[in-house]
């Protein structure tokens, strides 16, 4: 039988009673703890059941910066074993001590002094702006995929990833907003009761047991997201994670005990350890793993129209559609998006382009989002207009004119200048036809006149 476990939970810095009675409940069993690694980590060792009295208290004034056995912690814990408490484990954060004398006098007795302990920890500048700057990254790149929901939405790997990053949004946010509102009650109990208020056991575990699910259910959408080629690099993608999130840890621990240097001297420590060559590492193994694993469903992958688009290439002006690697055909309950190009070749070997791109959504903000992503920015060597638009039968109809001003950006000491120069002026069209659920966006490489997309405006007024 193994002598030592590990177990991952985590507690917050209020939940010092719901801690001493897992304890309590640990020992009964004959469990002790030894070390707590990340916060969340703790290490049990076997010994003889015992019924112990446990009480823990989060270190005053501590910073996740301080050495475990800095002069602070030394007074306070010499303070409670002078008041007959034995030390089982003293961190940077978590005291824990233990009796056997259930008259013993618990080692805080203020509750306002304890609140207010507890409060600085929970809310110091250092962890909320962490967990602030995360939700802002998750926010940016939630906001990224919004940008673009017609394309974004049409593809279960994208709708996917928006409900994960979502879902890591309001965790975080319920990391900040949880504890806020529990201190709220804390005070308002204080002043009407005069109680100090206790979570339990029971709730903690509750908490744990339902994040694990959650982090589960969502590490298997993520991985099934991505077909059967991916499962293998999402998966070492995810202990690669793991690692870097132990590397920081680590990195921390020997930071916190490095001697004669200040803490602003040990945070630069550990931004340049982590942040900077931890996030260098992360990346480079990250592309290892990418290469070693190509997607091979891409590969392999072939066109199929899902549907037909509301004219045909040939009504529009006698294109033929000719497959290459820019088709892409996809749908899901919220959104189909659906591109193709067709072409024109004279005897002179001159060609003409046509690509669609359409849009169908059972949701009109989809569509409408969708409408704002044009016209398409073709750089600043191109000058776009309106030249038109009409509504015909409900049916919007906005006409893009791109106008080549390729030299006029140039100057004569520009590399690229005698290049560009030789380029014969160029004029374009851009036609985005819309109604609430459909979008098409027809896009030529030559001046195009509106009846030759009468066609199209017809059949989506229809």
């Amino acid at each position: 039988m193994a002598k030592i476990r590990y177990k991952f939970i985590t507690f917050r810095e209020y939940e010092t009673e719901a801690f001493a009675e897992y304890l309590e409940y640990k020992a009964a069993k004959g469990w002790f703890l030894t070390n707590i690694h990340q916060n969340g980590i703790l290490r049990f060792e076997k010994g003889e059941p015992k019924k112990l009295n446990f009480c823990v208290a989060v270190l005053p004034g501590s910073s996740g910066l301080d050495s475990a056995d800095n002069w602070n912690a030394r007074q306070f814990r010499e303070y409670c074993e002078e008041a007959g408490w034995k030390l089982q484990y003293g961190g940077t954060l978590w005291q824990i001590f233990y009796t056997e004398d259930e008259a013993l006098v618990p080692i805080e007795t203020d509750p306002e002094i304890r609140l207010e302990n507890q409060r600085r920890i929970t809310f110091s500048w250092g962890k909320v702006l962490g967990q602030l700057f995360t939700i802002g990254l998750w926010l940016w790149m939630l906001s990224s995929f919004i940008k673009e929901p017609g394309i974004r939405f049409s593809s279960y790997e994208n709708v996917i990833l928006i409900v994960f990053y979502a879902i890591l949004i309001l965790i975080m946010t319920g990391r900040l907003a949880g504890p806020a509102l529990w201190f709220w009650k804390a005070e308002r109990s204080l002043r009407k009761t005069d109680k100090f208020p206790v979570t339990t056991w029971n709730q903690v575990r509750f908490r744990n047991i339902a994040g694990g699910i959650i982090i589960i259910i969502m590490l298997a959408f993520v991985i099934c997201s991505g077909g059967k080629s991916r499962a293998i690099p999402i998966t070492l993608l995810f202990i690669l994670f793991i690692m870097f999130a132990l590397y920081c840890g680590k990195i921390l621990e020997m930071v916190r005990e490095t001697e004669n240097t200040t803490k602003t001297g040990k945070a630069m420590i550990y931004i340049v350890a982590t942040v900077i060559v931890g996030t260098v590492a992360l990346v480079f193994f990250t592309m290892q793993i990418v290469m070693l694993f190509p997607d091979k469903d891409t590969e392999e992958r072939r066109y199929d129209r899902i549907a037909e688009f509301p004219s045909s290439f040939e009504e529009l002006g006698g294109y033929t559609f000719e497959e290459g690697w820019s088709e892409k055909s996809q749908q899901t309950l919220l959104c189909l998006y659906q591109r193709e190009s067709g072409v024109i070749r004279d005897d002179a070997g001159t060609v003409q382009n046509l690509t669609m791109e359409y849009f169908k959504s059972p949701l009109p903000w989809i569509i409408q989002s969708t409408k704002k992503t044009y016209p398409v920015y073709r750089g600043n060597v191109w000058d776009v207009q309106i030249k038109e638009s009409w509504i015909e039968g409900g049916t919007s109809v906005v006409r893009y004119h791109y106008r080549w001003i390729g030299t006029a950006k140039l100057t004569e000491e520009d590399p690229d200048y005698n290049y560009i120069s030789e380029w014969p002026d160029r004029e374009r069209d851009l036609y985005v036809i819309s109604n609430e659920k459909e979008l098409l966006a027809l896009d030529y490489s030559t001046v195009t006149e509106r009846d030759v997309i009468e066609p199209a405006v017809k059949a989506m007024a229809d």
